[in-house]
């Protein structure tokens, strides 16, 4: 990544020897070692060790049962739900089963970006991203020995170009998307040759979703990932969060057509 932690080297910027923002080196001098790095950890491990224990297994299954507790009380109360108490309880989510899209073997996953100062001092600041797994119990998904951090980006400078840092991750996920994930369920004993995580919902706080949204500044080179965000099944945008890519000049357009 570039010193000042303007853009990673990723994808097509991989074979930089400078930062296409400031110029300043990729490499120290005379050798192919990085002036600095990021860390990407992988989603597809993570969930499969979600599986590799029975009682997490088992946890596993919550949006599975909860989800046909809840279609069945639909069918038997008017299209009514008493309580929303989980995001399994969502129109765009019930939809996306009912149709299909979403299959009791699929992860459903969301993808979060935030910053933090880890001590007193601003040369602390750190950025990351992370994944929660809905497919979890609410009392278990948001705690931290369930949430999967997926990239980790020293400061004490923000990201200017968040889309390069992002591209290792979603790479991966998209590739998990497209050839599925093999799992071994130690609660059912039994193998899924194919899980394919569902990505439902992206959140982030105002500064961060800005700059997901290509929103911030001009922009005057092509994001990265514009070629591998490919119109997929497995993801679902609605009401705010139609998805959205900038390009030359922050212009928007939308991730996902109707």
């Amino acid at each position: 990544m570039c010193q000042d932690t303007c853009a990673a080297f990723t994808g097509p910027w991989s074979d930089l020897d400078q930062c296409p923002l400031c110029a300043k080196p990729h490499y120290h001098p005379g050798t192919r070692s990085p002036v600095r790095r990021f860390v990407t950890l992988p989603l597809g491990p993570w969930i499969q060790s979600l599986y590799s224990s029975p009682k997490t297994a088992e946890l596993m299954h919550y949006r599975e049962r909860r989800t046909e507790n809840i279609l069945q009380k639909l069918r038997t109360n008017a299209g009514k739900i008493d309580i929303y108490d989980d995001t399994i309880c969502g129109t765009e989510y019930l939809k996306a089963v009912v149709n299909g899209q979403i299959m009791k073997d699929n992860i459903l996953i969301q993808h979060s970006h935030d910053g933090a100062q880890l001590y007193r001092d601003k040369e602390s600041n750190c950025y990351f991203s992370l994944f929660i797994i809905h497919n979890l119990p609410p009392d278990y998904c948001y705690k931290k020995d369930f949430v999967h951090p997926s990239t980790l980006i020293g400061g004490p400078n923000k990201p200017k170009h968040l889309d390069s840092f992002l591209f290792p991750e979603m790479y991966h996920l998209i590739a998990l998307q497209r050839e599925g994930l093999a799992i071994w369920d130690a609660y059912m004993n039994t193998k899924i040759p194919k899980s394919v995580p569902f990505s439902g919902y992206e959140s982030a706080d105002a500064p961060a979703m800005a700059l997901l949204a290509g929103m911030v500044g001009s922009v005057d080179t092509p994001i990265l990932l514009q070629k591998y965000r490919t119109v997929s099944p497995h993801v679902f945008c609605k009401s705010h969060g139609q998805g959205f890519f900038s390009t030359k000049k922050a212009q928007k357009r939308p991730l996902l057509q109707k």
